[in-house]
């Protein structure tokens, strides 16, 4: 995995798992 990928993903999927919606689904998964 490389680390550019690594933090991208990371700096997309926190926030996303921090704000109510749809997108907690994706977290919970």
């Amino acid at each position: 995995m490389d680390t550019t990928a690594l933090i991208a993903l990371l700096v997309f999927i926190v926030p996303m798992c921090f704000t109510p919606g749809p997108n907690n689904m994706l977290c919970a998964a």
